[in-house]
């Protein structure tokens, strides 16, 4: 066979396979999009959303859909009606894999791009125009690979808003990006606004947040909802000046993280970290020799049931309470008013008594709750805080919250271990009150705190019926400890 036939023999059969893939994806594309969207609502129902695939049409090259987001939640649909148009119906156009050639050369099985002119949504356009300059428009489009991997990746224009006050924003392209498993609906996501410029009135001064960040990852979904992942928002700078306020903020920086993780045996560890950076900012004298400022506090090993529990409680808290808001926005006397505000009271108490109940169920043996905080100076100099308890009793507790209550005040101090590490720089508690800075006087003279050429030390250990301060056994002070608890 000559090349020239060897060549167009291989150009039918690519253009054959690229035919019958085609066709085989766009027969399937409504099937993967159907399962996909009904994973969506089910882990959305659990908030009050519900998606709706309204139509399909199938093609060869292309495919169209419509779908429809609503909310279930009745006060969640009359507070969000209010102001915006339910509801929100989507129009998509599909191309139809392997080989995709619309907004840049790609392979696989599909995707799916929307132009949305979000300003549309709002009811009431003649106040929406007052605010924001431009119409809100957003451009997207969500590949669907071979792998079941959904990438998305959408922009929102630049836009100018302007509050009641007169005070003028400008905000960049706002950028979302994310990366799905269609199948468990893990992945990541990021969205990214690069540049926020606000000017007040009359020049009384302005703000500039360069590269705003919220990002995560979402690691496991369980059934109820409840998922583990972490997140991160952060500002890389800030800069604030205002005639009202005593500092200016000059390329601070702020972050804060989210991180829920399972460890071992089905127990959750859960921590919050805050993390701000004044950079190159004047503050209040008081705390100008401050530079940066860490925070964290959390749980370590509560359990995963406990932890479901604790949730389904406050989302049946929600739910109760917007069935009696919609019986008392439906009254029409006063006694009826009434007796709905009585029921919801009722209902209020209830629950609180339930989830100070699927709070105790967090804790197993070694539970652990902990907070850390250390302030830097502009020396580099570090004043820390550092606690944490830990539940060292029965795993097992009672089941019912009057009786975990009597068993903590009888047998506390059997029950759980503390630790605390405290240093405390001399420049830091120079900027403290006066009439706290003669209590640490008095407290290093009673020996409560260790006096150091540029710090004071505090550390206390306390493990049932032994207590130790700095590094001297105090356990004689526990008698009159536990009377106190009584």
């Amino acid at each position: 066979m000559s090349i020239g036939k060897k060549i167009v023999v291989f150009l039918v059969t690519a253009v054959a396979i690229w035919a019958g893939a085609t066709a085989y994806i766009s027969s399937s594309t409504k099937s993967e999009l159907d399962s996909y969207l009904e994973k969506r609502t089910a882990l959305y129902a659990n908030n009050g959303m519900n998606i709706t695939l309204l139509s399909f049409t199938k093609g060869f090259m292309h495919s169209y859909a419509e779908i429809e987001v609503d909310f279930t939640d009745p006060k969640m649909h009359k507070n969000i009606s209010e102001f915006i148009k339910l509801p929100i119906v989507s129009k998509y156009e599909i191309e139809n894999g392997p080989l995709l050639f619309k907004n840049g050369f790609s392979v696989g099985a599909s995707r799916m791009h929307t132009d949305t002119n979000i300003s549309e949504m709002f009811k009431d356009q003649k106040s929406l125009q007052q605010f924001v300059k431009e119409s809100i428009l957003l451009n997207s489009t969500m590949k669907i690979s071979f792998d079941k991997k959904a990438v998305y990746h959408g922009e929102i224009n630049a836009n100018q808003v302007t509050n009641l006050e007169g005070d003028k924003f400008e905000l960049s392209p706002i950028i979302i990006d994310s990366e799905v498993n269609i199948e468990n609906l893990v992945g990541t996501f990021k969205l990214l606004v690069k540049e926020m410029v606000g000017t007040l009135k009359d020049n009384a001064g302005g703000s500039t947040l360069e590269n705003i960040t919220f990002e995560g990852e979402l690691t496991k979904f369980f059934e109820n909802g409840f998922y583990l992942g972490n997140f991160d928002f952060s500002i890389e700078k800030l800069s604030l000046k205002n005639k009202k306020f005593p500092f200016e903020l000059k390329d601070a920086q702020a972050n804060i993280a989210i991180d829920i993780a399972e460890n071992c045996d089905n127990h959750i560890d859960f921590q919050v970290d805050f993390h701000l950076d004044k950079g190159n900012s004047t503050l209040p004298k008081e705390i100008n020799s401050s530079q940066q400022l860490l925070f964290s506090y959390g749980i370590r090993g509560a359990t995963l049931k406990g932890m479901m529990a604790f949730q389904d409680g406050i989302r049946e808290l929600q739910k109760r309470q917007s069935e009696v808001m919609e019986q008392l926005s439906a009254s029409s006397s006063v006694e009826e008013q009434m007796k709905a505000m009585h029921e919801l009271q009722i209902i209020q108490l209830n629950m609180e008594k339930d989830m100070s109940l699927n709070l105790v169920k967090l804790i197993d043996k070694n539970t652990t709750l902990f907070i850390q905080s250390e302030i830097l100076d502009t020396k580099h100099k570090r004043t820390v805080f550092d606690a944490e308890v830990t539940y060292v009793g029965d795993a097992l507790l009672p089941s019912t919250l009057e009786a975990v209550n009597q068993k903590f005040k009888k047998e506390l101090l059997n029950l759980i271990k503390v630790d605390i590490e405290a240093t405390l720089q001399k420049s830091f508690v120079l900027q403290l009150p006066t009439n706290f800075q003669s209590q640490l006087q008095m407290a290093v003279a009673t020996g409560m705190l260790k006096k150091e050429d540029s710090h004071y030390l505090f550390n206390l250990l306390y493990i049932p019926r032994k207590l130790t301060i700095n590094g001297a056994d105090k356990s004689g002070m526990l008698p009159l400890l536990e009377m106190g608890l009584q």
